[in-house]
């Protein structure tokens, strides 16, 4: 089961919407797997899409994102291992 987001802007071709869209999926990301939860992002474009947003002829579908409960044949990203810690260098 997941929850679905849409990132949308209201400007047209504007170069910085893209980027700041990729910084808020990016802290989306970070919270659901604090929380252990799998997040999706994809670019997703076209008419239908906009339209069954509801979307007026001036917001632009930019990128979606689900969220939710890894499924059970999930692929889920082990935890980096822990570098063991290191001495501090000899003194001369």
């Amino acid at each position: 089961r997941s929850s679905d987001l849409a990132y949308v802007s209201d400007v047209k071709n504007d170069k910085y919407s893209s980027v700041e869209t990729g910084f808020i999926g990016q802290n989306v990301f970070l919270f659901a797997a604090s929380e252990g939860l799998g997040a999706w992002f994809h670019a997703i474009h076209g008419d239908d899409a906009s339209r069954a947003l509801n979307l007026t002829a001036d917001q632009h579908l930019l990128y979606a994102q689900a969220v939710g409960y890894p499924g059970p044949n999930a692929y889920v990203v082990p935890p980096p291992p822990t570098a063991p810690p290191t001495a501090p260098p000899a003194a001369k």
